[in-house]
């Protein structure tokens, strides 16, 4: 356990140096509790299968803030990161899960400008991220690299994305979901729309709550639960009578319902 700790990479102040901790091995579990680490190359690295706990902790001035790869368990909580150049919370490789809750990530530089990646989740990791911010930075949640399929995976739930580059970019065919948080549509980028779903907050549109796969393909967007063993739904569809459309279908038995409105 550390806690209360401030480790410094580089002690004149000039350049990111070394590793701040390292975790490895599949029996070490170490803990972080209200512990300041800055001008490191890597704030924290968690390695081959260990677990590695951050509560109420700063990330200052490093290139890496935590990474977690090897089939590794992160837990991130209530922690700040801020300028860090390169990734502020990233998970590699297969098995590896970060669980991240209520953590603020800016990534503007000394000079004021946006710098550095919030969240990256690449090669089979998943990085769950649950309220917080991200901003300033030049890519808030990178999901996935070329190649990567649908286990790797990055989900924001009630995350706000505020006055970055770009808000959220997803590679291959990579898992995103984004839900109930604020992004500006103007700022996602998706390589593939088979595993993405937002349902979210669109900053460019007023705030509007918006839902889809970024993609004009047909999708589910609403459905009803009236107890029954079929629900209605309202879908998408993007052939509607060769037009774009909203459909309401009802296929419970004895009550089918259909109602389309064509655009």
């Amino acid at each position: 356990i550390l806690s209360g700790c401030q480790i410094t990479g580089d002690s004149s102040f000039s350049a990111d140096s070394g590793t701040g901790v390292s975790v490895l091995g599949s029996i070490a579990l170490v803990e972080i509790l209200s512990t300041e680490i800055g001008w490191a190359v890597e704030a924290v690295v968690s390695d081959t299968s260990s677990r590695l706990k951050v509560t109420g902790s700063i990330f200052d001035h490093c290139t890496t803030g935590v990474l977690c790869k090897g089939g590794s368990e992160g837990i991130i909580v209530g922690s700040a990161f801020g300028r860090v150049s390169g990734i502020n919370i990233s998970a590699e490789g297969a098995n590896t899960q970060i669980y991240s809750d209520s953590c603020n990530i800016t990534g503007k530089t000394s000079g004021g400008t946006a710098a550095g990646v919030g969240y990256k989740s690449t090669t089979g990791a998943t990085i769950d991220a649950t309220a917080g911010t991200v901003e300033l930075t030049v890519t808030a949640a990178l999901c996935g690299a070329t190649g990567d399929t649908s286990s790797t995976t990055l989900m924001l739930h009630g995350t706000t994305l505020e006055d970055n580059t770009n808000d959220v970019q997803q590679v291959a065919t990579s898992t995103l979901r984004v839900t109930g948080g604020v992004f500006s549509n103007s700022e996602v980028s998706i390589a593939d729309s088979t595993n993405v779903e937002f349902a979210a907050f669109d900053e460019d549109s007023g705030f509007g709550f918006a839902i889809g796969k970024q993609s004009n393909v047909d999708q589910s967007l609403i459905q009803v639960l009236n107890g029954a063993a079929v629900t209605p739904t309202l879908d998408y569809k993007s052939g509607f009578y060769g037009h774009n459309g909203l459909v309401y279908s009802n296929q419970s038995s004895g009550e089918k319902t259909l109602l389309g409105v064509q655009s």
